[in-house]
């Protein structure tokens, strides 16, 4: 997501903590990743069915959300 908006970048320097490089950029871009999907999820198949399927995508992307919730912390 990229913010350019006076307005908003202000309201987001406010919102982390007062940081005035926030509040003064230009441009502010957020990253926004979901750490909750798991293997077979019909979510990675959906963003893998956006574009044309192979084999090797769809095992990529099985594999990489299998990897991720290897190294997810468990909660306490």
């Amino acid at each position: 997501m990229v913010i350019s908006k006076e307005k908003d970048l202000k309201e987001l320097g406010q919102i982390c903590n007062n940081q005035a490089q926030v509040s003064g950029c230009s441009h502010a871009i957020i990253i926004i990743a979901r750490n909750d999907l798991k293997s077979g999820c019909d979510f990675i198949r959906t963003q893998v069915d956006r574009k044309p399927r192979t084999s090797e995508r769809l095992q990529k992307a099985l594999i990489t959300s299998q990897i991720d919730s290897i190294h997810k912390p468990m909660k306490s």
